[in-house]
């Protein structure tokens, strides 16, 4: 009897030992309740998220051009604006309609679907006029307009403070609608 009970008991210590090295070497994974962090990375993993295409808008030589490109479009509406935005911004600075390069901080969304958007400096040139300045802010209303991202107006700031020009008032929203008939 001691004999048999001592075979088992060494079969038992083999198995859990087997187990223990197998785990340890993590090719067996036991998961209690998902984590904090595990849920909100599987949240994330679910939002639908794709390749659109989407256009953006500039004024160059009395005229409105566009250029279309390929963005990731997800769920998260600031985060499809910050994208719209940098990639409205790089297209100025390539067709040098920008004197310096001007960068995106922050976009967020406050009540009522209002857009607030940061500049790391000054857009416009010392030099621009207040047709150039109006432009260039109705090329950006225009590029989100027609891409659908459902805002009903902007607020455009620098440095996460208000932006001050001398020609247009940027101490209220901007209406998503612009004041352009073009």
């Amino acid at each position: 009897m001691k004999k048999n009970s001592l075979i088992a008991l060494s079969l038992i210590c083999a198995v859990v030992g087997a187990l223990l090295y197998a785990l340890h070497q993590e090719w067996i994974i036991i998961r209690s309740t998902p984590t904090a962090d595990h849920v909100a990375l599987q949240e994330q993993a679910q939002t639908a998220i794709a390749k659109k295409k989407v256009t953006l808008y500039f004024w160059r030589n009395a005229a409105w051009h566009h250029e279309t490109i390929e963005l990731i479009w997800s769920d998260n509406k600031a985060e499809n604006l910050q994208y719209l935005i940098n990639s409205w911004l790089t297209l100025l600075n390539e067709e040098a309609l920008m004197t310096k390069k001007v960068s995106l901080q922050a976009v967020l969304l406050g009540s009522q679907d209002m857009a607030y958007v940061s500049f790391d400096r000054y857009p416009f040139s010392k030099e621009a006029t207040l047709h150039n300045k109006w432009l260039l802010i109705e090329g950006l209303l225009k590029t989100i307009r027609e891409n659908g991202i459902k805002i009903t107006g902007v607020h455009f700031l620098v440095n996460h403070k208000p932006l001050i020009d001398p020609h247009l008032d940027f101490s209220k929203e901007w209406p998503l609608s612009g004041f352009s008939d073009q």
